[in-house]
This record gives C-alpha cells, structure tokens and sequence, in this order.
C-alpha cells in the first residue's frame, strides 16, 4: 500500500526522504511465509510469545500516536507514516499468532501466569503521561520503543534454533529498521545511522516494562 502524501512534491521532501519513506511503503505486505515445520526448542518458543506481544505493544502505541493530538500537533503526512507503522506492526503480531498456532504453541507459559493459565487477557499497555504531549516528546518516545524493538528482533536471530525461523524473524527485522529509519526522517534525524545493535530479550523486555510490558522469563 503506498499514499501519494508520502512522496508529494508539494511536501517539499528530499530525495533522501523519497528513498527513505518509499521503502517503508512498500515493505506494507512482505510477510514471510510461514515454514510447514520447525524444530523448536523451549527458548524458541518463548521467543515468538514475547516477538507476539512486543508487536501488540508496538501497535498500540503508534496507533494511539496516530491519533493523539499533541500541543504542537503532527502533520497528515506524519500521522499516515504512524498509521503505516501501526498496521505493519499489527500484521506482523498476526504472523507471530499464526506461527504459534501452526506450531502448536500456546499462547503463554503456564508459569508466565499467576492463575496458572496458558492464556490471559490482553495487557492494556500504558505510556507516561508526557508522551503524547508535543511532537518532539512523542519522536523521542517512538524511537526508542522503535529502537528496542529492533534490537530485540536481532537478538532473536542470534538465539533461535531453527534455520527457517531464523530467516524469517530477520526479514521481519528489516521492516522494523526501516521502521526506525523512517522515524528518524522525520524527527530531523540522519535516518542512515538507524543501524542498532543486537539485544537479548530479556533486556528488551526490561527497557519496557515501563509501558507494563510483561515477559516470561527470557535469555
């Protein structure tokens, strides 16, 4: 899916920004197929519950983003990017569901719980009350969840077990950069050094708990 307000002229973007906002448009649908098989091991499995909800996170987010009306506001063009983000980030929590079904995997551990359940509510995530308050605060909010979020995909390549699955989390962790790089675009940001360093899991998950984020126990 693309917008011509992305890439209008009348926006007075850079070539740069073309190139930049272009890739993000069109990385809308480029999901990996999912493998017929997977040989998982316990951490693998936990690494696609906690990849599930760090997208279901990063959906919330960025369509509450979209909508809020900050003091200084954002432009149309800004809050499409946003909305874009929101949905890849949504699709991409769907694919994690529909591997966890296809894999026969639940939905969370039993010992994640504490009634004990292999499944619970969904968390309403919550952000601190300035984060939606002026453009730049909602920028700087959007790119660090944005940046942990790619450093834990990386991370989940590193660890995972099974080739297919290695394969695949990495193609998704590239939309997630160009996620980042487009954000940085747009807060006045050198999009190019959107380059982030793997993280484990636990780490990220730790960065967002801030947001009541919860994870079972990861490396």
């Amino acid at each position: 899916m693309t917008d011509s307000s992305f890439d209008s002229p009348e926006n007075g973007t850079s070539r740069r920004d073309f190139l930049v906002l272009g890739a993000l448009a069109g990385a809308a649908l480029l999901l990996p197929s999912l493998p017929a098989s997977a040989a998982f091991g316990y951490g693998d499995t936990r690494h696609l519950r906690f990849l599930e909800e760090l997208q279901n996170l990063q959906a919330d987010f960025f369509t509450k983003a979209a909508l809020s009306a900050t003091n200084d506001g954002l432009s149309e063009r800004e809050m499409n990017i946003f909305n874009l983000i929101a949905k890849q980030d949504a699709e991409q929590a769907r694919w994690f569901a529909k591997a966890r079904q296809r894999y026969g995997i639940a939905a969370f551990d039993k010992s994640y719980t504490s009634n004990l359940s292999v499944s619970r509510v969904t968390p309403e995530y919550h952000y601190p009350r300035n984060t939606f308050q002026t453009r730049a605060e909602m920028f700087a909010r959007a790119i660090e969840i944005k940046e942990t979020a790619v450093g834990a995909f990386h991370g989940v390549v590193i660890r995972a077990s099974d080739d297919k699955i290695v394969e695949s989390v990495a193609s998704l962790a590239g939309v997630q950069n160009r996620h980042l790089a487009a954000l940085k675009e747009l807060s006045g940001q050198n999009p190019l050094t959107a380059y982030v360093e793997a993280t484990t899991p636990r780490a990220a998950a730790n960065k967002l708990t801030a947001y009541k984020f919860k994870s079972e126990a990861l490396d």
